[in-house]
C-alpha cells in the first residue's frame, strides 16, 4: 500500500461532486446530520450539537487514530450543487490496510435514489486503488435498513460484534461488516 494516500479531496461521479467538508459547511452539515437522529431509538443517541464541528477541528478518530488519516467529506448533487450527505472516512483502522467508513449519511428526501450506494462504489474503488485489502465499516444492530444497505453493497463478512451484552429495548449493539478489496 502507498504510504499516507488518501482518498482524493474532490472527486465527481455520474450524479454526485464529493469532497473534503469545510468550516463554511458547517452549519450546513450539522443540520444536515441533525436530521439523522430519526434513528437516535435504533442507535441509542441523538446527534451532539457540535458533531460537525468536532468532525472539522478535531477529527472523529478511532482509538490511537491520527487526524491525517481522517476524512470529512460532503456529498453534493452534482446537477444542483445541493448539499444531500455527510459521510466520514479514515485510512487504516483497525488495521493499517484497512479502509474505514465511520458515518454515512443521505438526507431522507433523497434516500432510496442510488446516491449512498454511488458515493460507496466511488469510495471502495478508490480504497482499492490506493491498495487497501479490505473495507470496514460498523452497523448499529437495531438499523435494519443499514444492514440491508450494506451487505447489498458487499460488506457480507461478519468481524465482530462490540456492544451491550443483553438485547433490551435500551440496550444496542455494532455489527462490524467488512468488503475484500482484493477482488476489485
Amino acid at each position: 500500500m502507498k504510504e499516507s494516500i488518501l482518498i482524493p479531496s474532490l472527486v465527481e461521479t455520474d450524479r454526485l461532486i464529493v469532497r473534503d467538508s469545510t468550516m463554511e459547511e458547517c452549519t450546513a452539515l450539522q443540520q444536515l446530520n441533525e436530521v439523522s437522529d430519526y434513528i437516535a431509538a435504533w442507535v441509542g443517541m441523538k446527534t451532539e450539537p457540535d458533531y460537525i464541528y468536532k468532525c472539522l477541528t478535531e477529527g472523529c478518530l478511532p482509538p490511537g487514530g491520527k487526524n491525517e488519516l481522517y476524512q470529512a467529506k460532503s456529498i453534493y448533487i452534482k446537477e444542483n450543487r445541493k448539499l444531500i450527505g455527510f459521510s466520514e472516512l479514515y485510512h487504516g483502522y483497525p488495521e493499517k490496510e484497512v479502509f474505514f467508513i465511520g458515518w454515512l449519511f443521505i438526507h431522507p428526501d433523497h434516500q432510496h435514489k442510488g446516491y449512498a450506494q454511488e458515493f460507496v462504489n466511488n469510495v471502495v474503488f478508490e480504497a482499492s486503488r490506493i491498495g487497501f485489502y479490505a473495507a470496514r465499516v460498523g452497523v448499529h444492530l437495531k438499523n435494519w435498513p443499514a444492514l440491508r444497505f450494506w451487505s447489498q453493497l458487499g460488506f457480507d463478512k461478519i468481524m465482530g460484534i462490540i456492544g451491550d451484552r443483553e438485547h433490551s429495548e435500551n440496550t444496542y449493539s455494532v455489527l462490524k461488516l467488512e468488503k475484500n478489496l482484493r477482488e476489485m
